[in-house]
């Protein structure tokens, strides 16, 4: 379950990325998925535990982030 419209919460309070590396953060590493936006969009709560993950991200996923 996650948040339907994450349009209306703050951008700085979200960790918004593309659909490769969301599917990294939800199966590998378990972290929540927060809401969908409607182009496609994936957020997740920026916490102290996604900006820990996010320094420890593999290579190939940083490569995707710039794909999208």
């Amino acid at each position: 379950m996650y948040v339907v419209n994450p349009d209306i919460i703050k951008e700085n309070k979200l960790y918004k990325t593309n659909g490769i590396i969301a599917n990294w953060l939800i199966n590998s590493k378990n972290i929540p998925l927060f809401g969908r936006g409607k182009n496609g969009e994936w957020y997740f709560a920026n916490t102290d535990l996604l900006k820990e993950v996010l320094e420890n991200i593999p290579f190939y996923y940083k490569i995707t982030k710039n794909l999208f």
